[in-house]
Formats: C-alpha cells, sequence, structure tokens
C-alpha cells in the first residue's frame, strides 16, 4: 500500500531527517519508519529543501512530491488535501486545533493522544463527529537534551496549544508538593 504523510506544517522541526530534538519530529519518523518496517511504500512531504531516502522512507521537498496514493495521512491540517488523490485520509493531531477548510467529513479518523485530547478538540472543532475520533498513544522516546541541572527548578517549553493544557491541569498537584513553587509563562508572538 502506498501511504503519503503531509509533514509540511511541521517546517520548525527541520532537519525532519536528520536527529531531532523535539517529541513531534520523533513521533513523526516513528510512524514514517513504522509503516515502512510493515512493508508499505512510504513518502514523506516536508518543507525540507531537498529529497532523502532514508530507512525506507522518501522524504520528499515541498516543491515537488507524489500526489496519488492510498493512504494519505496529513498532520494538523486539512486545506491541502486537495493536492492530493487518495482512497483513505487519517489527520494526526498534536494539536487541539486543526486546520480544517470544510474538509472533516473526508477524514475516516482524527488520530489523538488521549480522551481528553478528544474532548478538548470536539468544544473547539464541533463539526468533527465523536466517532471520527481515535486515541493511540504517541509511544515516542523524547531525545533527551544536555542541559545544566538546577536543583528545585522546573523547566516546561511547548507550544502554547499543547503542553499548557496539561501544565495547567497538574498544576495544583504540583503545588501540594512544592508550595513555594512558580509559574512563568512566556509567548512568542512572532511564531504565534
Amino acid at each position: 500500500m502506498r501511504v503519503l504523510l503531509d509533514a509540511r506544517e511541521y517546517a520548525t522541526a527541520l532537519p525532519l531527517t536528520g536527529k531531532g530534538t523535539r517529541a513531534t519530529e520523533a513521533l513523526l519518523k516513528r510512524i514514517a519508519h513504522a509503516l515502512a518496517a510493515d512493508g508499505h511504500r512510504v513518502d514523506v512531504v516536508t518543507a525540507e529543501p531537498e529529497e532523502h531516502y532514508i530507512d525506507g522512507v522518501m522524504w520528499w521537498p515541498s516543491t515537488y512530491f507524489p500526489h496519488q496514493c492510498d493512504v494519505l495521512i496529513a498532520f494538523e491540517r486539512l486545506d491541502r488535501i486537495g493536492e492530493f488523490r487518495f482512497d483513505r485520509l487519517f489527520v494526526s493531531l498534536n494539536r487541539i486545533d486543526p486546520t480544517l477548510a470544510g474538509n472533516e467529513a473526508k477524514v475516516d479518523k482524527f488520530v489523538c493522544f488521549s480522551d481528553n485530547h478528544v474532548d478538548v478538540l470536539l468544544k473547539i472543532r464541533p463539526t468533527i463527529r465523536r466517532e471520527q475520533c481515535v486515541v493511540i498513544g504517541p509511544g515516542v522516546e523524547v531525545p533527551t537534551k544536555v542541559m545544566p541541572r538546577v536543583r528545585d527548578r522546573l523547566l516546561w517549553t511547548n507550544s502554547p496549544d499543547r503542553g499548557l493544557l496539561h501544565v495547567a491541569r497538574f498544576w495544583p498537584r504540583l503545588l501540594e508538593l512544592v508550595p513555594d513553587a512558580t509559574i512563568s509563562v512566556t509567548y512568542d508572538f512572532d511564531g504565534y
């Protein structure tokens, strides 16, 4: 089966074919390599400047790539699916606010990380039906960065629409454990 992954949304996670340090990038690679290991032909459309063939996966630049497949896996957005011919469509979500562009009825499954992720997704995007959602844990070994450790400091970095939701939910418990804990939330207005 020919599977095409449209991962152009993850342009900030470059290089996708290199050693990555972000969980999103690691998950994308894991999906691509697992599909290739199962014997599927896997093509990934990225924002990289040139094509690469690595471990059974063809990584394509956004300037030229295949447009026909049996299964299309779109990451985070549906406004580009008109560029492809496919039989089945899945949407892999890290965020809770995918770009739908009126194409949500064409989706076989929205792949979410948790039941909570599904609940929030359906509140934000009410045109998605609950039966379209499936929960599959990420199963990603997140690469570790070498950083100096500072005793009793929690450093949390993530996109506001992803990790901040989890921080807000576990914050009361953290305060029980560490009453003098503080949190600083910063926002990159240029990036969002």
